[in-house]
């Protein structure tokens, strides 16, 4: 661990191959790369192959990452991109990227993920196997995000004693859980346990979309102002994705004129306050409300408010409304798919076959709740799974095959379209 104010690394290393220059090629003369076991227990926001000098644009993300550099002219080949706690790629606003004889696995949430990137071919690439060994739940995420914090305030403030004390209950979380990990590879700390091994959020095998993190709706295309922000020109062919398989859960959280968020990103959950890493966390709010309000800004986006800290600690809950159809971090809670492809302009997809793609996630009912802003149904679609998804794309297709969408409490679709009207200038 080590201090980071701001800036792409603010939570952490992002990336194992950060590429930030123009015509560069990353060949992997047939070697893999993939996290070790700690460090994917740790870093729960990673990409082996980042294609821009921060994971996320300006004002966006969980974060203050800064500015962000996008390459051109990028060529990944002939490499094994294994265990990852996210993508196997990202990349954002690229032009020319070439991405061939590339095979994925062991990831947790996408194989391919590409924002608003123009002229792209993925060709001669395998993405399956996705992770069915994910330690920990979503909640650690954000728990490590906090200890990273709460352990800067604690070297600038070391002679604090109330500051120590909330540091030293956070450490005491920490080392239960890797030491436990380190043992037994393994965890079974009650706040973090993961019973299903599989990854409790959404799950694709490539995601192509526009401008922006995709974790919003479908809709959420019929919101763009340029033409510059969509995705141009990809060619996907010769191409498997298959055996992909998730548990995703929805958050029951709290809200009050906006939802709960307790620490960069991450919805307070119905029984969070039982939970001694929450606690312990709104001690530290409680803390800087009084002395050191400007300790917050590096846990935001979050919405806790001091009356909000007294009505948790005093179980005070019906206060607030029910807030669904988010997950964890407040990603709007979608379909698996085995292809996104949100606001793409003239995509080619040549022998491309979608196997085996499976949600294992409950059915939740959003009757009498306020749901997520961008929700584009009225019902819950975090239980299903599509095989190909087409949010205002515009494609030809010639082979592919698509088969075996299973899921245990939605729907299963091989094919969906979704189109809304949009003016771009």
């Amino acid at each position: 661990m080590y201090s980071s104010e701001y800036g792409p690394y603010d939570l952490g290393f992002f990336g194992g191959i950060v590429i930030e220059g123009d015509n560069i090629i990353v060949d992997g003369n047939g070697k893999s790369i993939r996290m070790s076991g700690q460090f994917q227990l740790n870093q729960r926001f990673f990409s082996i192959i980042n294609i821009s000098s921060s994971p996320f644009l300006p004002r966006t993300g969980p974060a203050n990452f800064g500015g962000m550099v996008s390459p051109k002219n990028i060529t990944i080949k002939n490499i094994i991109l294994g265990s990852t706690s996210h993508n196997g790629i990202l990349g954002n606003n690229n032009v020319n990227v070439k991405i061939k004889n590339v095979k994925i696995v062991d990831f947790e949430v996408s194989g391919i993920t590409l924002n608003n990137c123009d002229n792209v071919i993925i060709e001669d690439c395998q993405i399956k196997n996705a992770n069915k060994e994910v330690m920990v739940n979503g909640k650690y995420a954000s728990f490590f995000f906090a200890f990273q914090k709460i352990r800067d305030v604690r070297f600038y403030h070391f002679l604090d004693q109330e500051v120590k004390k909330i540091y030293n209950e956070f450490e005491k979380i920490y080392n239960v859980v890797n030491e436990e990990y380190k043992k037994y590879k393994t965890v079974n700390y009650c706040e973090f346990k993961n019973p299903s091994k599989l990854t409790d959020g959404l799950q694709y095998g490539i995601s192509i979309s526009e401008m922006g993190p995709s974790v919003n709706g479908f809709s959420a295309c019929s919101r763009m102002k340029n033409s510059d922000h969509q995705s141009e020109n990809i060619i996907i062919r010769n191409t498997l994705i298959r055996n992909l398989c998730a548990n995703p859960k929805m958050i029951k959280g709290y809200y009050k004129e906006k939802p709960l968020i307790l620490n960069q990103g991450r919805l307070l959950d119905k029984d969070d306050y039982k939970l001694p890493s929450v606690m312990a966390l709104l001690k530290f709010y409680d803390y800087c409300y009084k002395k050191e309000p400007t300790f917050l800004k590096s846990f935001q986006p979050m919405t806790i408010r001091e009356e909000d800290i007294k009505n948790i600690v005093h179980q005070n809950v019906n206060l607030y409304k029910c807030y669904v159809n988010g997950d964890i971090m407040n990603h709007l809670s979608k379909p698996m798919m085995g292809i996104r492809l949100q606001c793409v302009k003239d995509c080619n997809l040549e022998n491309v076959q979608i196997d085996n793609i499976k949600n294992v996630g409950k059915y939740f009912s959003l009757k009498n709740c306020v749901k997520h802003k961008h929700s584009d149904f009225n019902c819950y679609t975090g239980a299903d799974v599509i095989g190909l998804c087409l949010i205002n794309t515009t494609i030809k297709k010639e082979n592919v095959t698509i088969k075996n969408m299973k899921s245990k409490n939605g729907l299963k679709k091989l094919i969906f379209k979704y189109e809304k009207h949009i003016e771009l200038k």
